[in-house]
């Protein structure tokens, strides 16, 4: 069957039909940069508030004003999600280890659900670790604030 042998209609529904392929694949590209574009911009707000997070806790331990057992469990936490500079890699390591060292601890709502012996326990063990790691924990706050303000 040779290209003139086609029925009349047969050119014309062809033409719309790859139109109307062409605009849907046009529309989908659309839709597709904007949601990507969307994406970025919740990654980048999420990327925000943590570095807000970590700027806020750094912050607070280099002024005495929470426990550094407490900021280091949820700067421990944080830093899981956010990308530091290579030359911080250490502090990420030391933060790391004193919160493998507080693993277990409680803290938050389920500390307060604690009697008052096992949190004198905890407590114990947690000044301990504190005691070990406060010095370079501090050092390593200050590295990290540094960073992030610059």
């Amino acid at each position: 069957m040779s290209f003139e042998q086609l029925p009349s209609w047969f050119l014309p529904a062809f033409i719309v039909i790859d139109l109307t392929l062409i605009v849907l694949i046009f529309f989908y590209w659309i839709k597709m940069r904007r949601t990507r574009a969307e994406m970025e911009q919740e990654q980048q707000k999420s990327k925000d508030y943590i570095k807000e997070s970590l700027l806020t806790l750094t912050r607070a331990s280099l002024q005495d004003q929470c426990d550094p057992s407490e900021a280091a469990l949820r700067i421990g936490r944080l830093l899981d999600f956010y990308p530091l500079a290579p030359e911080l890699e250490r502090e990420k390591l030391i933060i790391k280890e004193y919160e493998s060292n507080l693993q277990g601890l409680k803290i938050l709502e389920e500390r307060r659900q604690l009697s008052l012996q096992e949190r004198y326990k905890e407590d114990r063990k947690r000044f301990q670790v504190e005691e070990k790691f406060k010095d370079v924990f501090l050092q390593s706050c200050q590295k990290i604030l540094k960073s992030l303000e610059s």
